[in-house]
């Protein structure tokens, strides 16, 4: 959402700097195609400050074989604010003049304080128009700008981890275009959920819950559990009440997505159809990529590769 400068190259990387790891993807784009070019992962658990992480962050970079330094990344948290406005019907250059003013009765932050941007989602009746609000806390820019400039790199564009989940699952799924499917991305310490009507976004939401299970194994009883299930089903019951619109299928993905004592919970409690689904699919490899190696950790890839696949 918020664009930094033009990609000169024909490759994206997608840089996902997610709780306690690095994950980077470079894709390499053939006329609409896409090829995943190299990818790599590193731990960073052990990364305490800014200069720890950057260094692990050039580690990641290295050892993937990626030399470009321009990278797509993403921000995520309290400090970033989504919202699903009516407006008036304008041009994308009337709202551009107008959002700023606009978003000082949705945005419970200084508007002085934030780096805002803005979306034409849809006409609506009456004369007005859905518009995404994103707003998300300047210092939260600033320090993963000098995060990346650390490691020397170029931020080319810093998305919404949430969008950038909307774009990776587009590209995988491109069939399930119509109706109402549920995105639920589980990672550990952040569950994101997204809610697409006819492809289009009309809810997100990022659950934080404060847990150091992995994609081992969870405790089916455990109260993390059944938070996130009431969260969940809060989230369902939000949507359903604003839109009068019921739920279909739930797409799941994310590090814990293979993991029984997340997903079944879930679908036992829900009573939903849950579907699991990999962000590699139907991506052409490069002939170098470790398939073995890919097929063992691309669910961890959800993020870097939906923002590989922005170009501005």
């Amino acid at each position: 959402m918020f664009k930094i400068r033009p990609l000169k190259k024909k490759a994206g990387i997608g840089l996902d700097i997610a709780s306690g790891e690095i994950r980077v993807v470079e894709l390499a784009r053939k006329n609409n195609l896409f090829q995943l070019s190299r990818f790599g992962i590193e731990p960073a658990g052990g990364a305490k400050d800014k200069t720890a992480l950057a260094e692990v962050i050039k580690k990641a970079m290295d050892k993937a074989g990626i030399t470009s330094k321009e990278v797509n990344t993403s921000v995520s948290g309290q400090s970033v604010i989504v919202r699903y406005i009516e407006l008036p019907k304008m041009t994308k250059e009337e709202l551009d003049g107008a959002i700023r003013f606009e978003a000082e009765r949705y945005v419970p932050f200084n508007i002085n304080d934030v780096v805002l941007d803005c979306q034409i989602l849809k006409e609506l009746q009456d004369g007005k128009m859905q518009v995404l609000l994103v707003a998300a806390k300047k210092d939260i820019v600033n320090d993963r700008i000098k995060l990346l400039e650390a490691a020397g790199l170029k931020p080319n564009l810093i998305d919404i981890d949430s969008f950038a989940l909307i774009n990776s699952f587009q590209r995988a799924n491109p069939r399930e275009a119509t109706g109402t499917v549920v995105l639920l991305n589980l990672e550990v310490g952040l569950i994101s959920i997204n809610i697409l009507k006819d492809n289009i976004s009309c809810f997100t939401r990022d659950i934080f819950l404060d847990t150091n299970l992995s994609a081992e194994g969870a405790d089916t009883g455990s109260k993390v559990i059944e938070e996130l299930i009431k969260e969940v089903r809060l989230s369902f019951d939000y949507y359903e009440n604003q839109f009068e619109k019921d739920i279909g299928k739930i797409f799941v993905s994310g590090e814990l997505s293979d993991s029984g004592g997340f997903v079944e919970p879930l679908r036992q409690n829900l009573k939903m159809e849950i579907i699991g689904w990999d962000p590699v699919k139907d991506l052409e490899l490069d002939p170098a990529v470790d398939k073995k190696k890919l097929a063992d950790v691309s669910k961890k890839l959800t993020i870097a590769i939906g923002l590989a696949l922005r170009k501005n």
